[in-house]
């Protein structure tokens, strides 16, 4: 305790760097109950390393000042100094464990940060491999949805023209000849019987891929447009028994 308060406390430039950069903890060891305790509560809080310093020098070496830093997140032992040391020799010391301790943290903290930017860039890489993933389950089911949508518009339309075709009935060897011209400027040609109402031409453009609900018929010379309420007429009533052409257009 003498030692303590004259060589720690009796100078105030090792006092004030000692409660500025260090936490002191003082034991008595003078007597073998108390330096049990010591050793045991130094193990408890520093280690086992620095119990066995402490073994190795009490009681013979006192008194003692050990100075424990941490590296790498545990307690080291750094200094050991026995008896009358020198004031200038222990502020030197205490000096150059702060600077060893400063320096082996900020060794460290920059493995750390390394550390953590590799995490951080791995979780990234992680994270866009995982979007990736998703981007492409997402377009695949946008693909597979259109596939099945197209097919089923196909299954709809070839039911329509199928539907159309039914109502038509076969073409016969003479009768009216009728020549479609298509929008896409393509020419079909067909027969039909005189009787035959104008909506069975109809029905004909529609298994074409020209339903009547959005395509009409026209005839330019004379100029004509045929309207709903003619569709009944055969075309014998309309004055299409002869050689005829229809332009199929789309409805306004």
């Amino acid at each position: 305790k003498q030692w303590y308060q004259r060589r720690v406390r009796g100078s105030e430039n090792i006092s004030s760097y000692i409660d500025e950069h260090f936490v002191l903890w003082p034991f008595d060891l003078t007597q073998k109950r108390l330096q049990s305790e010591a050793l045991d509560e130094c193990q408890n809080v520093f280690g086992l390393e620095a119990r066995r310093e402490m073994e190795r020098r009490v009681p013979d070496m006192l008194p003692m000042l050990i100075i424990i830093t941490k590296v790498k997140g545990s307690p080291q032992v750094f200094r050991i100094f026995n008896g009358e040391i020198n004031p200038d020799m222990l502020m030197a010391q205490l000096v150059d464990a702060v600077e060893n301790y400063n320096q082996t943290r900020s060794i460290e903290r920059a493995a750390e940060l390394e550390q953590e930017q590799r995490s951080i860039l791995r979780e990234q890489q992680e994270q866009e491999y995982r979007d990736s993933l998703q981007r492409d389950r997402e377009r695949d089911e946008l693909k597979k949805r259109e596939e099945k949508e197209q097919q089923l518009r196909s299954q709809t339309e070839e039911a329509k023209l199928s539907s159309f075709a039914d109502l038509v009935p076969d073409e016969p060897a003479t009768g009216a000849d009728i020549t479609f011209k298509l929008p896409s400027g393509e020419r079909i040609n067909r027969k039909f019987p005189p009787s035959t109402q104008l909506k069975i031409l109809s029905y004909f453009i529609g298994s074409k891929g020209f339903p009547p609900s959005g395509h009409k018929l026209v005839q330019n010379f004379p100029k004509r447009q045929f309207e709903e309420d003619e569709l009944e007429l055969t075309l014998e009533d309309l004055g299409l028994t002869r050689r005829e052409i229809l332009y199929v257009e789309e409805k306004d």
